[in-house]
């Protein structure tokens, strides 16, 4: 690990370039006062099914558009739970280690959670738990616009091309259930490593850091 914290958006089921954070520094921020952002991994997530990448949304309500992110509210006019489940369950079932995990994951498509932020990190605490870290993470409670830490809010994002200009990152060689049809597929949530990897995703994670 490094000395240096770092200051993360919030992500619902983030990506294996998020979580990579998590093994390299030793402090890890997460902004809660920012203003809510839409099409971002604050409320998305994208799997690997049978037809190629797959996007997620988590829809919050009335957009979130002005509100902090842990003011903002989820939504459920639409069984968008049950949606995800059964659309990971399809990605997934087949992995070698979806069953041994799923169980895990039950309680954020059955269970009603009213804020992202809240939701996201029991989902971020859960991953932690099964790559057996314990860091050590903060909320912000003011919102700094030139934090002393390193700054990925907006760096780690859809709309970025991080994921191929992080120097302190590689994309990580794995498995993959899709594979042979469509070979490997980038820049996934970290269930997709999880399920293809099992015990295995810890070891493939720390490989993905440069330092």
């Amino acid at each position: 690990m490094t000395n240096t914290g770092v200051l993360l958006p919030t992500a619902v089921f983030p990506t294996i370039q998020y979580m990579s954070k998590f093994l390299l520094y030793n402090e890890i921020w997460i902004e809660a006062i920012e203003l809510y952002q839409k099409q971002t991994y604050r409320s998305r997530y994208e799997i690997a099914a049978a037809n190629g990448k797959m996007l997620l949304s988590v829809p919050v309500a009335e957009s979130g558009q002005g509100y902090r992110v842990n003011r903002v509210k989820l939504a459920y006019d639409t069984n968008w739970q049950r949606i995800h489940y059964k659309s990971i369950e399809s990605a997934y079932r087949s992995t070698p280690f979806f069953e041994y995990y799923i169980d895990d994951f039950q309680r954020f498509f059955n269970q009603k959670h009213e804020f992202l932020l809240n939701y996201n990190m029991e989902i971020l605490q859960v991953f932690c738990e099964l790559l057996e870290i314990s860091p050590t993470i903060r909320l912000t409670e003011t919102f700094e616009t030139k934090p002393e830490m390193v700054d990925l809010r907006y760096e780690i994002s859809p709309k970025t091309n991080f994921f191929n200009e992080d120097k302190n990152f590689k994309n990580p060689k794995y498995n993959q259930v899709f594979g042979d049809k469509h070979g490997f597929v980038e820049n996934l949530s970290f269930l997709d490593l999880l399920f293809n990897e099992g015990p295995n995703a810890y070891d493939v994670l720390a490989a993905t850091i440069i330092k």
